[in-house]
């Protein structure tokens, strides 16, 4: 049976496919503020459920000045996109020790 982490990694690949579809001028844009809360509570849940873990996660997506007026955080989608590739290694290998 799958576990709280294996469907967040399954929920993370389908973010990172759609990821893959935009192209590069679209990868430039930065994400919106729904997109940067998204990922911060794919963060708090694996805190929750591997507390050892918190330390080598990345940080959580900020938003400020302008990019909080257009409702934008201070990523954009390629940054997105590593950050979510290094959550997947960090879930992979706890999976491998389990």
């Amino acid at each position: 049976m799958v576990d709280k982490i294996g469907f967040l990694k399954i929920k993370i690949e389908s973010i990172k496919k759609s990821l893959n579809e935009y192209n590069s001028n679209d990868k430039q844009t930065h994400i919106s503020k729904g997109m940067a809360n998204d990922f911060n509570d794919i963060l708090d849940i694996l805190v929750a459920e591997k507390p050892n873990i918190q330390y080598i996660l990345p940080k959580k997506i900020t938003t400020s000045r302008p990019y909080d007026i257009m409702q934008k955080a201070d990523i954009t989608y390629m940054d997105l996109h590593i950050l979510y590739n290094q959550i997947i290694a960090i879930v992979s290998e706890i999976q491998s020790g389990e």
